[in-house]
């Protein structure tokens, strides 16, 4: 009794799932198709594809991206072209075949297909029909779902000139990937792929490293922002906080529930530092163990690096008591001297008064860049960029020589002490 009710729990949610979707969605119209196939496609030929039906799904696939603030088109765009070039680049031929090629671009395009903009944990927190049809990794197993069901849907088939067993390869290899993207997957796997690399001389034809690779390459590309030049890093961290503080604003408001730190706008002040903990614990890892099995990938590697010093930068001005009151503030990069001092830093405020919180006092904060030829900072002689920030009563309080060391101190036990309850709280939020 207890299965047929349970069976038919997942029936009625499968039902609604994709009714929810075919109400949304549609496949590319015959218009669109024709424009795009009038382009030349040289992959198509290459791959033995038929060029109006690749069209016609790629198209497809942009239709079944929902309008959310990152996990959009944009985003699927960005980790394919850089699945791109990492095939392109990392001398991966060798071992990797067109079949798994193929299999990792449709991967990196669908890889969050008809995403809501909300994780894997509010859909359980909601009892979602979705929780209801994955116990685990929910949103991976429905990006994969809809990725084959636009497969599946009139003419937008790619793989229909493959044979049986390449396009069980394909499959195999589209289904993992997505599913590798999932981050509580990749805490799992990344010891296991540290420890192939640092044995020396990984064989990457054994099928099992090469799982451990091409899971690896996905999260890779997923994340690659972070390794991008800091304009784009930062645009990029401005758009995950809107969605993730959208998440944050409807647990509050539809739950009854306090969100955690990353999804709280009221906290968004410590947005650099929390960049800083998933830069240190994912991305630096991840993009060390790469460029130590793959020396040509290590300019990824050293962006993360060079972005993690921006955000430094930015959590030593939170530190000294200058905090971000709005989201405009995140709005355009902000350029730092390494050396930041309160005698750089130029004041301008009023008291404003806030109707859901204690009054803030609203700064614009001008940070000047120190001129090429000297030390000294001149009007002529140097670049600024204006930016909102706030100082709350609590943080203008505290003495300003003893607050950055106390942080200090608390950010070093935090990293010694508590990095397997940071990964958790990490995998919880994607």
């Amino acid at each position: 009794m207890c299965i047929c009710v349970f069976r038919t729990g997942r029936l009625m949610a499968k039902q609604r799932v994709a009714l929810e979707c075919l109400s949304y969605h549609a496949t590319a119209s015959a218009e669109s198709t024709a424009e795009l196939v009038s382009r030349h496609v040289p992959s198509a030929l290459q791959l033995n594809l038929y060029r109006s039906v690749l069209c016609r799904w790629i198209l497809s696939v942009q239709k079944n991206y929902r309008p959310v603030k990152y996990h959009n088109w944009r985003h699927a765009l960005n980790v394919t072209q850089t699945m791109f070039a990492l095939l392109r680049t990392g001398k991966m031929a060798g071992f990797i075949s067109d079949q798994e090629v193929l299999g990792l671009m449709v991967a990196c395009l669908s890889h969050d297909l008809d995403h809501r903009g909300t994780n894997n944990a509010f859909q359980s927190k909601t009892d979602s029909p979705l929780a209801m049809l994955y116990s685990t990794s929910t949103m991976e197993h429905h990006h994969f779902d809809q990725c084959v069901m636009i497969l599946n849907s009139e003419g937008n088939n790619i793989f229909q000139v493959l044979k049986p067993e390449d396009y069980r390869q394909v499959m195999d290899t589209v289904q993992q990937a997505i599913l590798s993207t999932d981050l509580e997957q990749y805490f799992k796997t990344k010891p296991q792929f540290l420890q192939v690399v640092r044995n020396g001389q990984p064989d990457w034809h054994e099928p099992h490293n090469k799982k451990l690779l091409m899971g690896m390459l996905m999260t890779a590309c997923d994340v690659s922002a972070i390794s991008k030049p800091w304009e784009i890093q930062h645009r990029v961290a401005k758009q995950v906080a809107d969605e993730f503080f959208y998440q944050g604003d409807l647990e509050r408001t539809k739950l009854n529930a306090q969100p955690s730190a990353m999804m709280d706008r009221e906290r968004r002040d410590e947005l650099p530092k929390m960049q800083m903990e998933f830069i240190n614990l994912i991305c630096i890892p991840l993009y060390a163990g790469l460029s130590e099995a793959f020396p040509w990938m290590r300019p990824m590697y050293e962006g993360c690096l060079q972005n993690l010093k921006h955000w430094q930068e930015l959590s030593d001005q939170v530190d000294i008591g200058l905090t971000w009151i709005d989201r405009d503030s995140i709005e355009e990069p902000v350029e730092t001297s390494r050396d930041i001092s309160v005698n750089r830093i130029t004041l301008h405020g009023k008291i404003t008064d806030s109707p859901a919180s204690k009054p803030e006092r609203t700064l614009s904060v001008k940070v000047q860049k120190p001129s090429r030829s000297s030390g000294n900072v001149s009007p002529q002689s140097h670049n600024s960029t204006t930016m909102s920030m706030a100082s709350s009563d609590r943080r203008s309080s505290a003495p300003s020589g003893q607050q950055p060391a106390a942080l200090g101190r608390h950010r070093r036990f935090g990293r010694s002490c508590r990095r397997q309850e940071q990964e958790t709280r990490l995998c919880a939020i994607s």
